[in-house]
């Protein structure tokens, strides 16, 4: 390694290596009893009236509950554990860190990922023996705090994170994060944590996010968002004058959760009916708009689509920002591929030119707008989208999503038409828990029937949180009748019963994984294996041999 290459002097401050910045003076006071700050990272001590659950991390327990009727997420990392002098020593290691001739210094710049394991190397050898703490653990947490996020990393690295969300001034505001429970509660909680960041901790983060994957937040450039690969994230940034008094950040966390639609049955976001419809709707290349605010669960709705969808052709789909988890649906057998969006609307109006030519499956996009929707509609509307059409909008209600396709993107009401079914999703906060819950709010039928394009309400949730289905007419789905006779053999007068019977094959599902809580029983593989069993009967079929038929596809799926 070159004499001239030199690890920063504090490599967790700013990555002066490239930066050239001065590191800020190491901090490992407690202000108070009840608080410990180790390298910017301060955690409170917090006593909950009610603990309602608690995690194991890595390098951290947890403990969630209630204090005050608030939510709160306590974070307990080992290194906040230990006494003042093995901070003290664990800050001295981070400020020798940079002297050491065993690091790879651009191997560092190269992959943040690498770089934690560059340095835990490095560190392990170096780092003095500190009491109750092994060498190993010493140098993952010199790792996290010099080119990783600190604290915040741990809270990252929880599976039921969703969001992450640091407000300014950060040393004066609490961490807050949005996560779900288990332990028998559904839903997500919007809670504190007991960690506090400092301004120089957080302008380091963004420096090292900025020099690993990207991009620039400056007065000038005073939004940033990208990508975190290694931490299934995407982060959002905002500094002054954007921001006022400073920088402020917000996690997004990418579930590694396969949804499919049993599960959603089983967490109470979607009627069993409804879901056998929408099954249906799939398999005869139904053209679906999936709407909502955001976090209602569009896009978890969209991605338990997929594996309703029949085997005809390899599924495309495209999004700037990646959500979907492709990979994981191609290791559960899917075919399927994701293009890329991002680079501004010359290269997203290719791309999707591109994927009307790339065969004969679905296309799914992960946000409807701007002009690759024109060619998208255009497509639907003369034929050239040979199989489904499946994407989100944001959108309050049902005539919103008419509004923003005709009014706000300029399309023809003939464009909007080609729209077959559009479901709508939102977010509800239960008034005694405090705990938020997604669900599907309505599935509407946009009905071409004297060219006038309305929307039928098929199914929706009633003001008592009670689902419905809605008196109408089978001749209003109109070409979707037509082709849910034509591709799944249903004749038109027997659809909705077909639907009832698709939706109670899933709720057999659903009810075998509430029982055993084993994954496979709701899995992509075996809800293409439910979706094989015939469901058009002349009148209807007895429950009870339905769910024998249910349950042994369902355990000869799992092996």
């Amino acid at each position: 390694m070159s004499a001239t290459i030199r690890l920063p002097r504090i490599v967790s401050q700013d990555l002066a290596v490239k930066l050239n910045e001065k590191p800020a003076k190491a901090l490992s006071t407690a202000r108070r009893v009840e608080e410990k700050t180790f390298a910017g990272d301060t955690i409170s001590e917090i006593a909950l009236d009610e603990t309602v659950e608690t995690r194991i991390l890595k390098g951290a327990t947890v403990s969630i509950g209630l204090r005050g009727g608030d939510w709160h997420y306590c974070l307990h990392p080992v290194e906040f554990g230990l006494p003042e002098s093995g901070r003290l020593v664990l800050e001295a290691a981070l400020r020798k860190l940079p002297e050491s001739d065993d690091i790879d210094v651009p191997g560092l710049i190269a992959d943040q990922k690498l770089a934690r394991e560059l340095v835990k190397t490095a560190a392990t050898a170096r780092i003095p023996r500190i009491a109750s703490l092994d060498r190993d653990q010493a140098a993952e947490i010199i790792s996290r705090y010099s080119v990783g996020f600190g604290a915040i990393e741990l809270l990252l690295s929880d599976p039921l994170i969703e969001d992450v969300i640091v407000s300014a001034p950060s040393s004066s505001n609490l961490v807050c994060v949005v996560t779900r429970l288990q332990k028998g509660r559904s839903g997500s909680a919007y809670c504190r944590t007991n960690l506090r960041v400092s301004e120089e901790q957080l302008s380091s983060l963004v420096s090292k996010a900025s020099i690993f994957h990207g991009g620039e937040l400056s007065t000038t450039k005073p939004i940033l968002e990208m990508e975190i690969p290694h931490l299934k994230t995407r982060l959002s940034a905002a500094a002054e004058p954007a921001s006022h008094h400073g920088i402020s950040l917000a996690f997004r966390r990418r579930s590694e959760q396969l949804w499919t639609l049993p599960r959603l049955i089983a967490e109470n976001s979607l009627s069993w009916t409804a879901a056998g419809f929408l099954s249906l709707c799939c398999e005869a290349r139904a053209s679906i708009v999936v709407a909502g605010g955001r976090g209602s669960g569009k896009t978890t709705l969209l991605a338990s689509l997929l594996p309703e969808l029949p085997d005809v052709g390899r599924t495309l789909v495209m999004e700037d920002t990646e959500e979907i988890p492709t990979l994981q649906l191609q290791r559960e057998g899917l075919s399927i591929q994701t293009l890329s969006l991002a680079g501004g609307i010359e290269k997203a109006s290719s791309v999707m030119r591109a994927a009307l030519r790339m065969g004969d499956g679905a296309i799914v996009v992960g946000e409807i707008r701007g002009e690759e929707a024109r060619i998208l509609f255009e497509s639907m509307r003369t034929g050239t989208a040979s199989s489904s059409v499946l994407g989100t909008l944001h959108a309050s209600d049902s005539n919103a999503v008419r509004d923003r396709i005709v009014l706000d993107m300029g399309l023809s009401e003939k464009s909007f038409q080609a729209i077959d079914l559009i479901v709508m999703t939102r977010q509800r906060k239960d008034p005694v828990t405090g705990t938020s819950t997604r669900h599907v709010s309505e599935i509407g039928c946009v009905c071409t029937e004297g060219g006038g394009g309305l929307i039928a309400p098929l199914f929706k949730v009633d003001d008592q949180d009670n689902w419905v289905t809605c008196p109408f007419e089978i001749r209003k789905l109109g070409a979707l009748g037509d082709r849910m006779a034509a591709h799944v053999g249903i004749p038109m007068d027997r659809i909705v019963q077909a639907s009832r019977t698709r939706g109670f094959l899933k709720k057999m599902q659903a009810a075998e994984w509430q029982r055993t809580g084993d994954n496979r029983t709701v899995s992509v593989k075996v809800t293409r294996a439910i979706n094989r069993l015939p469901v058009d009967y002349a009148s209807p079929p007895d429950p009870i041999a339905l769910r024998e038929s249910a349950l042994s596809k369902i355990w000869e799926g799992v092996g």
